[in-house]
C-alpha cells in the first residue's frame, strides 16, 4: 500500500551536529536506494515486514518520499495513529539507511499521509497539484475517522449527544499543540483525554420502563395538542 510522506527538511540540526542545505537534499535524492521501514531506529522483530521507502523527491527545502507498507502494517499504523517519521542520514556519502516510525520526530511535521497516490510518476514534480488533490482525500478520510472515534466514545458513555459533534470537529483537527516538551496533534491529545475519562452517561443503567399511563390530564393533553405539542394520550 503506497503512501506519500514528508520525511525531512533542510536546516541546522545542532543536537545532531549536522547542517543540511537544499543542495544537500538533492544529493540525497541522487544517491537514494530503497531502504526499510523500522521502529524508533531500532532493530526489532518487525524489521523487514513493515514496508520500504521506495523513492524520494525534493520540493524546495522539503524532502518527500513514497513508502510501500504491507497491508497488515498499514492497518496497525492507522489504528494506532502512528504516522510520525524520522530518517537515518549518512552525511559522509549523502545516503539514507532507513526510515522509522517514531513517537517524537526531529522534524515536527514529518509524517506519512493517510491516502494513496493516484497520480502518474511524472506528476509528482507538480507539487501544488499533488498537494491540492491529496488535501481533498485527507479531509474526506479525516472526517470518516473522526466520526468513527466519536461514535466509539459515545457508545462508551464518554460523550453526550450534545458533545458528540464537537468531538468530531476536534478529531478532524490537524494542528499541533505544545504538551510538556512535545508538540502533539490535537486529535491525539483529545483521544488520550477521553480514554482516561470515566463513563459519563451509563445509558443502560438509566433506562427505565416507560409507563403506559399518561402523566397528564386529558385537558392538559388537549391544550398541548392545540399548541402543536404531542404529550401522548389523544
Amino acid at each position: 500500500m503506497e503512501r506519500e510522506a514528508k520525511i525531512f527538511e533542510s536546516g541546522n540540526y545542532e543536537d545532531k551536529g549536522i547542517s543540511v542545505s537544499e543542495e544537500d537534499l538533492q544529493k540525497y535524492v541522487n544517491n537514494f536506494k530503497p531502504c526499510p521501514v523500522k521502529l524508533e531506529h531500532s532493530d526489532t522483530a518487525f524489521d523487514g515486514v513493515l514496508g520500504t521507502l521506495l523513492k524520494i523527491y525534493q520540493k524546495g527545502k522539503e524532502l518527500f518520499g513514497i513508502i510501500d507498507f504491507s497491508e497488515e502494517a498499514w492497518n496497525l499504523i492507522e489504528k494506532a495513529h502512528a504516522k510520525k517519521l524520522s530518517i537515518s542520514l549518512n552525511p559522509d556519502n549523502y545516503s539514507i539507511s532507513e526510515i522509522s516510525i517514531v513517537q517524537n520526530p526531529r522534524v515536527e511535521d514529518a509524517r506519512v499521509f493517510a491516502f494513496a497516490l493516484d497520480f502518474l510518476e511524472e506528476n509528482l514534480t507538480d507539487y501544488e497539484i499533488l498537494k491540492k488533490e491529496n488535501q481533498k482525500l485527507k479531509d474526506a478520510l479525516s472526517g470518516i475517522e473522526a466520526e468513527k472515534l466519536a461514535e466509539k466514545f459515545f457508545s462508551e458513555g464518554k460523550l453526550t449527544p450534545a458533545t458528540k459533534n464537537i468531538a468530531i470537529e476536534l478529531f478532524k483537527c490537524d494542528s499541533l499543540v505544545k504538551f510538556g516538551e512535545n508538540n502533539i496533534p490535537v486529535t491525539n491529545l483529545f483521544e488520550a483525554f477521553l480514554e482516561k475519562l470515566p463513563k459519563q452517561i451509563p445509558f443502560g443503567e438509566l433506562e427505565k420502563p416507560v409507563s403506559s399511563e399518561s402523566k397528564f390530564s386529558d385537558e392538559q393533553i388537549e391544550y398541548a395538542h392545540k399548541l402543536g405539542v404531542n404529550l401522548g394520550g389523544k
